[in-house]
């Protein structure tokens, strides 16, 4: 566990382990400081229950709980979601399972984890907005 958490923190973007509960195992410094939360508000925590239950949306909960049971992968998600403690932000989120275990045991052996992965492409969005803006209003001169 402790190597999976020492790459995920090597990362810039927020992370989070998850177990097949979808529940934390683990967040990255990044995870911490972009929500503005503390292991001890995150860890062993469901998902759906962190902050104020933003993540709790149904579309999210369908995917998250087919990469769970399933093993599909969830990329390039969009959601846009009020937050506690940064408020509106627009999220690409991507959840994969992964498994920690020695190479020579069968993954069907292993409790797999799931790692979601978050991008804050708010400002992305915005710039987008005001391009297609200044776009439209130039073709109508």
């Amino acid at each position: 566990m402790v190597y999976v958490k020492t790459v995920v923190d090597i990362e810039h973007e927020p992370f989070l382990i998850l177990d097949e509960k979808l529940h934390v195992i683990a967040g990255n410094d990044m995870y911490y400081k972009t929500f503005k939360l503390t292991q001890k508000q995150v860890d062993g925590k469901s998902i759906y229950k962190l902050g104020k239950g933003e993540w709790n949306i149904a579309s999210l909960r369908n995917k998250l709980e087919g990469v769970a049971v399933n093993g599909t992968f969830l990329k390039g998600f969009e959601v846009t979601l009020d937050f506690k403690n940064i408020g509106r932000r627009t999220m690409m989120v991507n959840a994969r399972r992964i498994y920690a275990g020695p190479m020579s045991v069968s993954l069907k052996s292993i409790s797999p984890m799931i790692l979601f992965a978050m991008e804050d492409i708010t400002e992305m969005i915005s710039v987008a907005e005001q391009l297609t803006s200044h776009v439209t209003t130039f073709e109508g001169l």
